[in-house]
């Protein structure tokens, strides 16, 4: 399989980038191994109701109804173009021959206004043809309208997260590789199934939590990783502002101008410092954590220095391999056999010791 789409994408411009980027999804999506969702498998009968209702309105109004003008058509041909989807795509890569019998499978959560399977397709080259099993779990583009999409809350995600694992019976525990906001997902899955997680690589995150502080403060005392393994890579997220400043000193002719230049060189050491400061407060996280800076690139390390994260994702999966946390026989989530047999077993064992208790009362002899 060809990914031509690779790289640093500031040597490109957008046209060829988003023209390179297609052609890498179309031939990926042709690809007998992968599997995708394009379907919120977390809306509620309501919510499904009226996405097929929306879908059907809109079909309705392409098939039935004419533009009454050459320009109504052209702005209805512009207005479609900006709708963005308002549902996840989930794809699911299964390479044919792996060499990791029973390794964890891969989530990959991108950061906001942001697609794994737009800007991610470097490092999903690689993971895939190396044999992992991944999962590209694509939220939507924001819509104003009803306050979801690319920043929906964690909350949400990690519930439609959670319902497709389940409805697919993909079995845990499993590695994940977050980036910006994506993080504040990995943690909250992470809070609310601790043993389904064998490990983590989050890639410039910890400075757009929505995690409750309260929440945050407690993975951190309680090393909720435990001895799982996990890699925190920092890029850095203030090199345009870094590179305008040296640009202007440079400029400067005189000393009075070099001075005046001085405070915003301050405030950028400072903002610097607090960065670096939160990224490495993640590592509290696990008792098997690293920390590993990137240079001379951005907040886009994923898609830029793709060959970074390959290597942190690696010695994820070495330490998930030595720990021998490999995938179990039951898929995330299942309840155990004969819980509800159980349940009324033990309901109806209470009710027969509570009947011979009045009874033995009713007849005692006294």
């Amino acid at each position: 399989m060809a990914f031509p789409y690779r790289g640093s994408s500031r040597s490109r411009s957008p046209r060829i980038a988003d023209d390179t980027g297609a052609i890498a999804l179309q031939e990926l999506r042709q690809s007998a191994h992968v599997q995708t969702i394009e379907r919120n498998p977390f809306l509620s009968p309501a919510e499904r109701i009226a996405e097929i209702e929306e879908e059907e309105e809109e079909e309705g109004t392409s098939l039935l109804e004419s533009p009454r003008s050459e320009y109504d058509q052209r702005n209805n041909t512009q207005k479609n173009s900006r709708e963005e989807r308002t549902h996840s795509r989930i794809n699911l890569l299964t390479p044919p021959q792996s060499p990791i019998p029973h390794a964890p499978l891969i989530i990959c959560l991108h950061g906001s206004n942001d697609s794994c399977m737009r800007s991610w397709l470097g490092l999903v080259e690689v993971l895939y043809k190396s044999g992992h099993r991944l999962l590209l779990y694509d939220r939507p583009a924001p819509d104003p309208h009803v306050g979801t999409g690319a920043d929906m809350k964690p909350h949400r995600a990690v519930s439609e997260l959670r319902s497709y694992l389940y409805s697919m019976e993909l079995r845990g525990p499993f590695v994940f590789i977050a980036h910006s906001y994506g993080g504040c997902i990995a943690r909250l899955f992470l809070q609310q199934k601790p043993k389904e997680v064998a490990g983590m690589v989050l890639v410039e995150t910890g400075q757009e939590t929505a995690l409750a502080p309260a929440v945050e403060e407690e993975q951190y005392r309680r090393q909720i990783l435990g001895d799982a393994p996990l890699s925190v890579v920092r890029g850095n997220i203030l090199i345009g502002k870094q590179h305008e400043w040296k640009r202007a000193f440079a400029q400067a002719q005189t000393p009075a101008q070099k001075a005046q230049l001085e405070p915003q060189r301050l405030m950028l050491e400072r903002w610097d410092a607090e960065d670096e400061k939160m990224k490495k407060a993640q590592l509290v996280l696990s008792r098997r954590s690293r920390y590993v800076q990137v240079s001379n690139v951005g907040h886009h390390v994923i898609r830029d220095r793709s060959e970074a994260v390959v290597e942190e994702v690696n010695w994820v999966m070495q330490q998930v391999a030595v720990s021998g946390a490999m995938v179990r026989s039951k898929p995330m989530g299942e309840r155990r056999q004969g819980g509800l047999q159980r349940s009324m077993s033990n309901a109806g064992a209470g009710l027969k010791r509570g009947l011979s208790t009045r009874l033995g009362r009713t007849f005692s002899w006294k």
